[in-house]
């Protein structure tokens, strides 16, 4: 899945860079700097994945043995080494939702950790519903018990037609 550029834009020509040569050089490069990397992001747009797109053995970027968090998100980007090379990031959909969890409830210990004003409840409830919506999808497309075995004989018998 494809990312998609929803605010801002690519400018480093006004970071604070603290040495004089990094602001110099940003100073007379910068908005050069700012123009390629616009246009990479343009030619090759953030990638979005999920683990489970490489299967339980791996998640395909960290060399783990296993996927151990299935709603990671990895985003690429290519920034890497070469016009190949993507830098990954990746972050827990469970450590965004505590997030948003705690900018709403401003951890306030006089809530109880749960979200009390009107318009928030409205907005975490459209966030969970959608979020239920989701795992509906999911749910939706894993194929029955009978499906699975009759999927299995296809491929027993396209095996077998191939030898």
């Amino acid at each position: 899945m494809t990312a998609k550029l929803v605010a801002g834009e690519v400018d480093l020509s006004t970071w604070g860079f603290t040495d004089t040569i990094a602001k110099d050089f940003a100073k007379d490069y910068g908005h050069e700097i700012s123009e390629a990397i616009t246009d990479e992001l343009k030619d090759s747009p953030p990638r979005i994945t999920l683990p489970w797109m490489w299967g339980p053995e791996g998640d395909g970027y960290t060399g783990s043995t296993g996927v151990t968090d299935p709603a990671t998100l990895y985003m690429a980007l290519p920034l890497g080494g070469s016009d190949c090379d993507e830098v990954v990031f990746g972050v827990s959909l469970e450590e965004a939702v505590d997030d948003y969890i705690e900018a709403v409830t401003n951890g306030r210990p006089d809530t109880g950790d749960k979200i009390c004003e009107p318009q928030e409840i409205e907005r975490a409830k459209a966030l969970s519903a959608r979020l239920r919506e989701l795992a509906d999808k999911v749910d939706a497309a894993c194929a029955s018990e009978a499906e699975q075995q009759a999927f299995a004989q296809r491929q027993r018998q396209w095996l077998e037609g191939k030898q």
